[in-house]
């Protein structure tokens, strides 16, 4: 039951060469374009581009650090050009002074009717301690 096999070429569809595929004798052989290549100087090229890559990503995370560095030394203080001219130097000199205030005796100005002339502010606990001695004495 052994039928031979026929084989089916397709079709040929190219168009015969123009007379542009055809060449003279007498015409100079063209050097093809991919045998030109200079392999050294292409490593080189692709070497040179990787380095610029990783020098800028080291550059880049050693900025990062250094300004994350200053920006946390800011915030916690320990710049000393920072604690002279920065914004947060006036809040946290308005912030020890309030301190300091609430911490110590003081006049108090005279703000007639609320805060009666005379009046003399004394350090928190000992206000709070009198307030919690008075309240307990009402029970």
């Amino acid at each position: 039951m052994t039928h031979p096999h026929q084989h089916h070429l397709s079709p040929d569809t190219h168009d015969p060469p123009d007379q542009w595929h055809k060449h003279t004798p007498e015409e100079k052989p063209q050097s093809p374009h991919g045998e030109v290549a200079n392999a050294p100087v292409i490593m080189l090229v692709g070497l040179g581009s990787f380095l610029i890559v990783v020098a800028t990503i080291i550059l880049t995370y050693g900025y990062y650090t250094w300004y994350t560095t200053k920006l946390l030394d800011q915030v916690e203080g320990q710049d000393p050009a920072f604690k002279q001219y920065g914004q947060e130097a006036n809040a946290r000199n308005t912030k020890l002074k309030a301190q300091s205030e609430l911490q110590g005796y003081n006049w108090v100005q005279a703000i007639p009717p609320v805060i009666p002339e005379g009046t003399v502010q004394i350090p928190v606990e000992k206000a709070a301690a009198k307030v919690v001695k008075v309240y307990t004495q009402k029970k």
